[in-house]
């Protein structure tokens, strides 16, 4: 189903996120999402993180990026038509 979280179900385990994680990770509204990019900008910021995946993902990258390049393959790879 397009634009629907069904799309995110994990592999072999017939569920799809919790609720506590669509809450957690709900994306943000486009106009927030172009002021934060924009307030980056106007900061001269190297990083800008938009959103609490962004950030999570960052701080997972730093502290062990091998496993976090897995986990997003991983993931992506999920996503993929067979």
């Amino acid at each position: 189903m397009p634009g629907s979280y069904s799309r995110f179900k994990g592999r072999g385990t017939g569920r799809g996120p919790s609720a506590a994680a669509i809450r957690f990770f709900k994306p943000l509204p486009p106009s927030v999402a172009a002021r934060t990019r924009l307030d980056g900008v106007e900061r001269n910021r190297s990083r800008i993180l938009v959103g609490r995946d962004a950030r999570l993902l960052d701080r997972l990258y730093r502290l062990c990026p091998r496993r976090t390049a897995r986990l997003i393959y991983r993931k992506m790879e999920a996503l993929l038509p067979r």
